[in-house]
């Protein structure tokens, strides 16, 4: 939510700033390899560590569709001016 507001707020359609927003979303190597050093220092447990590998795959899944989704009337925009 913090990505689309920052959007918003830089002036960018709504649209447009959920697509940004669902991109920025998408960090789940990032959430893997800080899970597995939480895991091995003994941070957090093994449940909280399926948690959150399952969190990352699940946003990074999600990422691409929803982008498409959001953009897309900017696609058809762009198709109708070729």
């Amino acid at each position: 939510f913090s990505a689309y507001a920052g959007a918003r707020m830089s002036g960018i359609d709504k649209q447009t700033s959920w697509a940004v927003g669902c991109g920025m979303n998408a960090r789940g190597a990032v959430g893997i390899i800080l899970a597995g050093i939480g895991l091995e220092s003994g941070v957090i447990g093994r449940p909280t560590y399926v948690a959150l590998v399952l969190m990352s795959l699940v946003t990074s899944l999600m990422a691409g569709p929803l982008m498409k989704f959001f953009l897309a009337p900017h696609a058809a925009k762009l198709e109708s001016l070729q």
